[in-house]
């Protein structure tokens, strides 16, 4: 689910379970900013208003992977069947994918803590984000390994739901 406090969920939830987050956003833009390599050829394809290929944004992800041993949580990253398709090639399959479900109606709800500008905006793009997503979540849930969470609610409540999916049935 696009939209705030997303990352926070997910750090929770990888400090709860003793995992190390990797954030594909933040590798990607660290990338960029130190004018590595593969960051000076994503922000040429960036800057040509084109797509970074699957397989730069891979080989990124995955070489921050291995320093996080067996243990990790990637947030942000795949959104589409083929990055899934490419991190499984190159090793570094998910043992879960693990998605926030939020609906229109939850973004709509009173109670619901985003300004009106970010409600707005979360509003706007969850209908893409909706069409991008189904397929991985088809791809996930074609390998038993897809799980979906309810995304709203206090960080706590978000974290304990996501553990608890994790921990699975009973």
């Amino acid at each position: 689910m696009p939209g705030p406090g997303v990352i926070v969920d997910a750090c929770a939830l990888g400090e709860g379970l003793g995992l190390r987050v990797v954030n594909a956003g933040d590798l990607f833009r660290d990338h960029v900013q130190r004018a590595t390599p593969e960051g000076l050829r994503m922000a040429g394809y960036v800057h040509a208003g084109a797509a970074v290929p699957t397989d730069l944004l891979t080989d990124v992800v995955c070489a921050a992977l291995p320093e996080s041993g067996d243990d990790w949580l990637l947030y942000g990253h795949p959104r589409t069947v083929d990055q899934a398709d490419a991190l499984a090639r190159r090793g570094c399959e998910p043992q879960a994918f693990i998605e926030l479900v939020m609906t229109a109606d939850d973004v709509n709800r009173p109670d619901f803590w985003l300004a009106e500008y970010r409600r707005e905006n979360t509003l706007r793009v969850l209908p893409a984000y909706e069409a991008q997503m189904e397929p991985v979540r088809s791809h996930f849930r074609a390998r038993g390994t897809y799980r979906g969470a309810a995304g709203f609610g206090g960080h706590e409540d978000v974290a304990s739901r996501l553990l608890a999916v994790l921990a699975g049935p009973g």
